[in-house]
């Protein structure tokens, strides 16, 4: 299928000369604490005040560490001139705007040069936006590599990055997935198509695998359906009984790899959660909070990108440690996907997925008549070790998927298209040589 020349609206990402001014300012004006909550807090007490610190003043001037291929003209001469640059970044593929049901809906296409190329949907999650997909666009559209080539479509979802807001009270994930399933079948023109996501994004990957149009689906993210046998032990974990949960598993024969991924998600609900509970109940009060202050959406996204990503990042690896260059966890990227954030007033209306679509994810381990249509599709798994939560693979069917691929990696974590983004580009790409309808 070909995907239109012209599919929608042309889109240039281009903020405002006042806009910019105003981040810059805003900057210059940053009062932070000069010392810890309490002595030595680190990471314990939530975002580092060091790294917070620095990331501030490379931000300010314009000079983030880690940056790809800025030009040395650009170092240090503040956040506008380097903003200008992102945004070249951004544009090599191009942006589009088009309206679906009401909803101004923002999406980048990258194509291939292959006609025979398999359209790809690719939905983010939070506290990401569709700047997650930068690093695997030119991957996935290369025809130099064994298998099939992509057409890869990145959506903002409503309420997040150049999208508009949901239209109403009670939108849920499943009505995103409604909109993307249309964007793709009525405005790409692709009555046959593939979708990959993870965190809210395998939400929407889980729900669009329900239309007849998504004919294969994969997703980096999946969250723990717990098996009944083990819910009595994980109830007695958080209640304080530390370390009896990994214990059982290696009786039951888990590997290190399974009983990490479960630990990662008790560590997660006991110390991890916090935002949860907050953006589910009252997310206009924290959102409205964070919207004017630039450091303030840093300080609370920081936080969630060192985490749930690989601690061998770059952004994050001790100074005795070596660094992954491979991921794209940098901290150039988080600045880039924070000033994202900022810049389209989005933070507040990016926790309403919380408030409105918490239960659409129980809904998709437990209503296997919901899953029902999806249940027999190719589906497939990129399992990295430091996701913030995991599914042993024995646990999978219970999510009511028809698990065709499943791949483990030694290094990456939530953010996996930005922290090992070789990887899941392979992992798509073997998954849709070996699954994608012949004809």
């Amino acid at each position: 299928m070909t995907i239109p020349a012209n599919p929608a609206t042309a889109f240039k990402v281009a903020v405002s000369d006042e806009a910019l001014d105003r981040l810059a300012r805003r900057l210059e004006d940053t009062h932070l604490p000069t010392e810890d909550i309490v002595p030595d807090a680190g990471w314990e007490y939530g975002t580092n005040l060091t790294k917070l610190r620095q990331l501030v003043d490379d931000w300010r001037r314009g000079d983030p560490e880690g940056g790809e291929g800025k030009p040395t003209s650009l170092k240090g001469n503040g956040v506008k001139d380097w903003w200008k640059h992102v945004e070249g970044r951004m544009n090599r593929h191009p942006h589009f705007l088009t309206t679906i049901e009401g909803v101004k809906v923002h999406f980048q296409l990258a194509r291939s040069k292959d006609p025979n190329a398999i359209p790809l949907i690719f939905s983010h999650g939070w506290p990401g936006s569709f700047f997650e997909a930068d690093l695997i666009l030119d991957e996935l559209t290369r025809t130099d590599r064994p298998g099939p080539s992509f057409h890869v479509v990145v959506p903002s979802l409503p309420g997040y990055g150049f999208s508009g807001p949901p239209p109403r009270k009670g939108w849920q994930l499943k009505d995103t997935a409604r909109l993307f399933n249309s964007l793709m079948v009525d405005v790409l023109q692709s009555p046959a198509y593939m979708a990959q996501g993870g965190d809210w994004g395998y939400v929407v990957t889980r729900h669009l695998a329900l239309y007849s149009g998504c004919k294969i689906y994969h997703t980096n993210f999946a969250p723990p359906n717990i098996p009944p046998y083990a819910k009595p032990l994980v109830t007695l974990e958080k209640a304080g009984w530390k370390g009896i949960v990994p214990k059982a598993m290696s009786y039951l024969f888990y590997d290190q790899f399974e009983i990490h991924g479960v630990q990662r998600g008790l560590e997660y609900l006991t110390t991890g959660s916090g935002y949860f509970e907050i953006q589910s109940t009252k997310p206009a009060t924290v959102g409205y909070g964070l919207h004017d202050s630039p450091v303030a959406v840093l300080s609370y996204l920081l936080e969630k990108f060192q985490l749930w990503s690989d601690p061998r990042s770059p952004a994050f690896c001790k100074p005795t440690d070596k660094a992954n260059n491979l991921s794209g966890i940098t901290d150039e990227n988080i600045l880039i996907n924070t000033t994202l954030y900022y810049l389209s007033s989005t933070i507040h209306t990016s926790f309403l997925p919380y408030y409105e679509s918490t239960d659409s994810v129980l809904s998709l381990g437990k209503d296997h008549k919901l899953t029902a249509p999806s249940a027999h599709k190719p589906y497939g798994l990129s399992a990295f070790p430091y996701e913030l939560a995991a599914s042993p693979r024995s646990w999978l069917p219970r999510l009511n998927v028809n698990v065709c691929q499943y791949k483990r990696h030694d290094y990456g974590g939530h953010f996996a298209a930005l922290d090992n983004p070789q990887a899941l580009s392979a992992d798509v790409r073997e998954f849709a040589a070996n699954h994608w309808p012949s004809s």
